[in-house]
């Protein structure tokens, strides 16, 4: 995202998460948070944690392991991610 200043959760190929996690071995992706402009760890989970859909996907029972990442620049000066998965 930040290298192509894009923010979605759809790549610049047109690729999901599920097919992105699934791309690099993970065969069991189940969800998918994204955060733009806080520039601290906290900030992008304070973000999550105020927004219904990312809340459940933290808070959800369904999933057993997570990923999280950051790339600094591009336009909205940080990106985060967090890809949850089954296993």
């Amino acid at each position: 995202m930040a290298a192509h200043s894009h923010y979605s959760h759809t790549s610049t190929d047109g690729k999901g998460p599920k097919e992105r996690v699934e791309a690099q071995g993970y065969g069991d992706a189940s969800a998918e948070n994204i955060d733009a402009w806080p520039t601290t760890p906290q900030g992008a989970f304070d973000a999550w944690m105020h927004s219904p859909g990312h809340r459940a996907n933290l808070l959800g029972c369904h999933s057993k392991a997570t990923g999280i990442g950051v790339a600094l620049g591009g336009k909205h000066r940080a990106y985060w991610t967090q890809d949850f998965g089954y296993k």
